[in-house]
């Protein structure tokens, strides 16, 4: 249902009046595609250009190039009043419950705006019922409704969160790190609802996280980021038990699984180069164990395995 082609978001560094601005390229050739009642999880470490993918596709930044698709029709050329009807369609989940929420507007006034600038045409008491409807899905009473979200715990914030963005019934909601701010008993409880909700009015996700837990729990589909590139993209199961690329076996051999406790654990050595100076060829080889001369100067091609996976990498592993 979405879909970006070879998109790319670039910013710039150093004052107005400098003279030698650098490009930072924050998002560099992504293509991906969300498919319908799917979720998609988007990880990588702190830095890789995750979040920023998903303001892209949400219209929030500007895109140097590239293009983004929903339900076929082009999106990235959009003005700021025909991107209108879009908000509809593609709603956001923040991280942060407690600035993501104006503390001046009531519950009611929070969830409703989005049915006012929407729907105009809606008398008060329509909008009462649909704000009822939509916190009766998350668990949420109607008494809350004159109060105010400093009453409130972060998990019942982020509830409130996920009933503004789903009360006006999108296709596809862009989940960015919805729960890292939760304690972990909340987190669970907030992930089953995402599912519960996901499953109950069709949703698709694109559920951006650094934990790769909750990532394997929730998604359908993961693409795994490094420096602003897409490395592999697959079907869960498929890429978590078989990845092709060496940062993706390493990424996923850090995260404790019971069942794989007996597995090598894989080491990543070295820091993270800078986005200011991006290593030429593949951008994991400075890192990578398994890097030749080729990977320090060419850009990797895209190898496709079964099914839709694939993975930009010389040299493809194998399970083993």
């Amino acid at each position: 249902m979405l879909e970006t082609k070879n998109l790319n978001v670039v910013y710039t560094s150093g004052s107005s009046l400098s003279f030698k601005k650098k490009r930072i390229v924050a998002v560099e050739d992504v293509s991906l595609k969300i498919q319908k009642g799917k979720t998609l999880g988007l990880v990588g470490e702190s830095g890789c250009g995750k979040s920023t993918l998903g303001r892209a596709i949400l219209g929030l930044v500007p895109i140097e190039s590239g293009s983004i698709f929903l339900d076929e029709e082009p999106i990235h050329e959009k003005s700021r009043k025909e991107w209108l009807p879009i908000r509809k369609k593609i709603q956001v989940i923040f991280q942060d419950p407690y600035s993501s929420l104006n503390p001046r507007m009531t519950i009611e006034e929070i969830i409703s705006e989005g049915l006012i600038v929407h729907f105009p045409g809606l008398n008060k008491l329509k909008i009462r019922e649909l704000v009822a409807t939509i916190l009766n899905k998350v668990n949420l009473s109607t008494n809350i409704l004159q109060r105010y979200p400093h009453e409130f715990s972060g998990g019942q914030r982020q509830r409130i969160a996920i009933a503004r963005a789903l009360v006006l019934e999108p296709e596809l909601v862009v989940c960015d790190e919805a729960v890292s701010a939760l304690d972990i008993s909340t987190q669970a409880s907030v992930i089953n609802l995402l599912k519960e909700l996901k499953s109950m009015l069709n949703l698709s996700y694109l559920f951006i996280s650094h934990d790769l837990g909750i990532v394997r729990y929730i998604s359908d589909f993961i693409a795994v980021m490094y420096l602003g590139r897409i490395i592999e993209y697959g079907n869960k199961n498929d890429l978590i038990n078989n990845p092709k690329h060496p940062y993706t076996k390493a990424l996923f051999s850090s995260s404790f699984d019971i069942k794989n406790r007996d597995k090598e654990r894989v080491v990543i050595k070295g820091e993270i180069p800078s986005v200011l100076d991006k290593p030429k060829g593949c951008h994991f080889h400075t890192r990578c164990p398994i890097a030749k001369d080729i990977c320090r100067v060419e850009s990797p091609p895209k190898v496709d395995s079964e099914g839709d996976n694939w993975t930009f990498c010389h040299f493809p592993m194998s399970n083993k």
